[in-house]
């Protein structure tokens, strides 16, 4: 489903992430970014599946049956457990349809702290959004499959980079920028 009838929400103190496939290191890359991020800042993360319960295998086993999910454990392989493990202050699983989805992420924005910054894995959520900072990870090396283009591209797999860009982001006076790094 398209957002046709409104404008994206603007959120500049979220970070989106997003790949033209699966294992290709969104997961990885967020819990890279939280535990920067989470050095200064408070942190929370969400993980949005446009799935059914099926995906289990992708995601880890969730018994819950309701779309919204708040991890409280940290001891487990789920990926909303591995956001808490990064450092996560609260971590969310949204399951839900694409029709769905926007009113039951609004209703996890509303308990999201009014100073924390926010993580998130989707690749539906752009469509009702403008983050601060949009990333895709690109599997095969192609940007296609992307709803938006993303300000921040890499590809698949790519942990020197990823580690090379955790280093320079920083939440700077409202924004997501990205430090320079002073070479001795």
């Amino acid at each position: 489903m398209v957002n046709t009838h409104q404008k994206r929400l603007k959120l500049p103190h979220l970070i989106l992430i997003a790949g033209s496939g699966r294992n290709v290191g969104k997961t990885g890359l967020c819990c890279r970014i939280i535990a920067a991020l989470a050095k200064t800042n408070s942190v929370a993360a969400l993980k949005i599946s446009n799935g059914l319960f099926a995906e289990n295998s992708f995601h880890g086993h969730h018994t819950h049956t309701t779309p919204i999910f708040k991890e409280t454990d940290t001891k487990g392989n789920k990926d909303s457990m591995r956001f808490l493990q990064a450092g996560a202050a609260d971590s969310w699983f949204l399951q839900t349809s694409d029709e769905s989805l926007f009113l039951t992420f609004q209703q996890v924005l509303s308990e999201i702290g009014k100073d924390q910054l926010l993580v998130c894995e989707s690749n539906a959520l752009i469509r009702w959004v403008q983050p601060g900072l949009f990333i895709g990870i690109a599997g095969k090396n192609s940007t296609k499959g992307f709803y938006e283009e993303p300000d921040v591209v890499f590809k698949a797999l790519d942990f020197n980079s990823f580690d090379a860009f955790v280093q320079r982001l920083a939440w700077n006076k409202g924004r997501f920028v990205y430090l320079k790094i002073k070479r001795m």
